[in-house]
């Protein structure tokens, strides 16, 4: 789901040609399966440098097809996620996902 300060940049009409424009260019196809050897029908446009709300206006990242590339709905995921595993990174989580504390055992 877009972040509140990208959802007005995403209805807009130069966003949908650029979007149509690269999800042509790679032939409807995620482009991460295909480098594994896999087809999968692409879903997805992503930005290859996440948008912020101090970048969103800059035309060469936000509307720069050799900066966007079509991905399947897993794949979209993966890179997602993969984005935010350095802010992670140190951290322990239980199986809800919520943080454990790693404090030190106490001596007695």
């Amino acid at each position: 789901m877009a972040q509140p300060f990208a959802k007005r940049f995403y209805k807009s009409k130069r966003w949908q040609r650029v979007r149509d424009y690269v999800y042509s260019r790679d032939n409807g196809l995620c482009q991460d399966c295909l480098k594994a050897g896999r087809i999968t029908p692409g879903l997805e446009v992503h930005h290859l440098i996440t948008l912020t709300a101090s970048n969103i206006d800059d035309a060469d990242i936000a509307l720069n097809p050799d900066k966007l590339v079509t991905l399947c709905y897993e794949c979209h995921k993966k890179r997602h996620w993969h984005d935010r595993s350095a802010l992670t990174a140190g951290y322990k989580f239980d199986a809800d996902g919520n943080i454990i504390e790693d404090t030190p055992p106490i001596d007695s």
